[in-house]
């Protein structure tokens, strides 16, 4: 009688698994990581919930039963996995291509309204914002004669000079969850992968070129480069890494 009622008890929890799972698997191509981490929660409380009474001393699974639950775990495992995969893929090609029209927008605000426009992106908060000058300045290099190596930039008298623009936002924006900013190559700072790097948009239509690279969280595959020409302002999108302006070298 007691075994009886056990496997009462496991067809019951073993019908609720399969029904959460279904739904982990659907929010999982659908809505992504959110819905994924809620569907675990409500798994762990639902079996809590079902087993809270502790089973009588005598009763148990049997052998079949056991090996019937791990075989289920494994087919959602490998329906889940690839979905989530494929999920970050779309995300990843998605963001690059939205990024693609935002720096475009940005150069054109360079030109129409002639100011200093730059691009920031934080790889530690993984966020990202506009920013035009308050006062047009000539940025200094090496190629300015008045340039002196030595001497470090002050940073607040160059951050003061610019502020956010509210077309963009008005605070920064987080990147997308399951995309992060794997780094920057530009002529002025060469490659940036930590801090705070900058991509900067000028109103006679040049910009510098530069390259930003965009990868799933967590991923060591080769990023997406998005390769901005300087002259142009033409944009292209690369699923590998590029480490030249002139990709086709």
């Amino acid at each position: 009688m007691a075994v009886s009622t056990g496997r009462k008890r496991f067809q019951k929890i073993l019908l609720e698994i399969l029904i959460i799972m279904s739904a982990m698997i659907t929010n999982i191509t659908k809505f992504g990581q959110t819905d994924l981490i809620y569907s675990q929660v409500l798994t762990t409380t639902l079996l809590s919930k079902t087993c809270k009474k502790p089973l009588k001393k005598n009763s148990g699974f049997t052998l079949l039963e056991i090996l019937i639950v791990l075989s289920l775990i494994v087919m959602v495992l490998a329906v889940g996995v690839p979905a989530v995969s494929k999920l970050t893929h779309q995300k990843l090609n998605t963001t690059s291509r939205q990024f693609v029209g935002i720096l475009k927008s940005i150069r054109s605000d360079a030109i129409l309204l002639n100011g200093i426009y730059r691009l920031g992106v934080d790889f530690e908060k993984q966020t990202w914002w506009v920013e035009s000058q308050n006062k047009f300045t000539l940025l200094r290099n090496e190629a300015d004669p008045k340039f002196d190596p030595k001497k470090k930039p002050d940073k607040k008298e160059q951050a003061s000079n610019f502020k956010l623009v509210p077309k963009f936002s008005k605070k920064p924006n987080d990147v997308p969850s399951g995309v992060k900013f794997e780094g920057i190559f530009t002529e002025r700072s060469g490659q940036m992968a930590q801090g705070t790097g900058y991509i900067y948009f000028f109103p006679n239509g040049y910009n510098e070129a530069a390259i930003l690279y965009m990868n799933r969280d967590g991923s060591t595959s080769d990023p997406y480069s998005l390769v901005i020409q300087a002259t142009t302002g033409k944009i292209e999108i690369y699923k590998k890494k590029v480490t030249s302006f002139d990709a086709n070298q």
